[in-house]
């Protein structure tokens, strides 16, 4: 079983990671450290940040071949496409802008070179 978590581009900049909280109409999202045994009630003041809601990208349970975790939104540096996870097939792609996929799994060889967040500038 993978490990569900996330990443977020915090409003104030930088990267935090850790467990997904969203505002039901979601205009805001926060990105909450799970340091506690206690759930939210014990970290629902500290160990939270702010992140821009379309920055939020969750970890495909994957490592690149520099053993680094992938998330949605990073870029590969052989093919320049950026990963997105498609709710039809229950899947990781990688993606280009004409929308063009491969299906990434444990035994796809990827190196990860940033993300389209990071770009965006």
């Amino acid at each position: 079983m993978r490990k569900i978590k996330f990443r977020g581009k915090r409003v104030d900049g930088g990267w935090i990671y850790g467990d997904l909280i969203q505002y039901k109409d979601g205009s805001k999202a926060i990105i909450s450290i799970p340091f506690s045994n206690y759930g939210y009630e014990a970290t629902e003041i500290l160990n939270r940040d702010q992140v821009i809601p379309s920055s939020v990208g969750q970890f495909t349970g994957l490592q690149d071949k520099n053993r680094k975790d992938i998330y949605e939104g990073d870029i590969d540096k052989k093919s320049k496409c950026y990963v997105k996870y498609r709710q039809e097939i229950c899947a990781f792609e990688l993606v280009d802008d004409k929308d063009k996929c491969i299906v990434i799994n444990k035994n796809s060889i990827i190196e990860i070179i940033g993300n389209i967040h990071d770009k965006e500038k």
